[in-house]
C-alpha cells in the first residue's frame, strides 16, 4: 500500500498491485475506508470469486499473525482428493487468495470439514510451502475487504 497526495489536504492509500484506492485520510487525519467488495462462493467449492475472478479460499482457523498453516493439507491428503489438488495447483501458480471466517463444522469434528461464516479480505500471499507438514504461506498485503 502506498499513500499519495490527492487534491487539497487529502491523502489516499493505493494498492500497488491493482492501483485500487483503498481508503483516504482527511486534513484532520481521519481515516475512511472505501466500500467492501462482494465475494461469491458456493457450498462445497474451495474457491470464491471477486469481480468475476476466481480465487482459492483460505480458512481463518489456520491463520495467525500473517502466517497460514493448514496441517491437514499434506500430499497424502491431496493425492486422494481432486478438489484439494486443484486448490494446491491454484495456490502454487497464483499470488492472491481470499481469507474466510471459518471453523470446524462441529466441535467434535476431525478438522476435515469447515463451514464458511463470511469473507474477510482478498490478500496477496508469498512463501508457499507444501509438504508433509501441511500447507504454509505468508499473507503479505490486504488488497480489499470483502463482504
Amino acid at each position: 500500500m502506498v499513500w499519495e497526495k490527492a487534491s487539497g489536504h487529502f491523502m489516499i492509500a493505493r494498492n500497488m498491485a491493482t492501483s485500487h484506492t483503498l481508503c483516504f485520510r482527511d486534513q484532520r487525519g481521519k481515516l475512511t475506508m472505501l466500500a467492501k467488495k462482494k465475494a461469491t462462493g458456493r457450498r462445497g467449492s474451495w474457491f470464491a470469486s471477486v469481480d468475476g475472478i476466481c480465487y482459492p479460499v483460505l480458512h481463518s482457523y489456520w491463520y495467525s499473525q500473517k502466517q497460514y498453516h493448514d496441517v491437514n493439507m499434506t500430499p497424502a491428503f491431496c493425492d486422494k482428493n481432486p478438489k484439494a489438488q486443484d486448490f494446491i495447483k491454484a495456490l502454487l501458480s497464483g499470488d492472491k487468495a481470499i481469507l474466510a471466517k471459518s471453523g470446524p463444522s462441529n466441535p467434535d469434528d476431525t478438522l476435515e470439514h469447515f463451514v464458511r461464516r463470511g469473507y474477510i479480505a482478498l490478500f496477496v500471499y508469498e512463501f508457499v510451502s507444501y509438504d508433509v507438514d501441511g500447507l504454509k504461506l505468508s499473507l503479505k498485503e490486504r488488497l480489499v475487504d470483502l463482504e
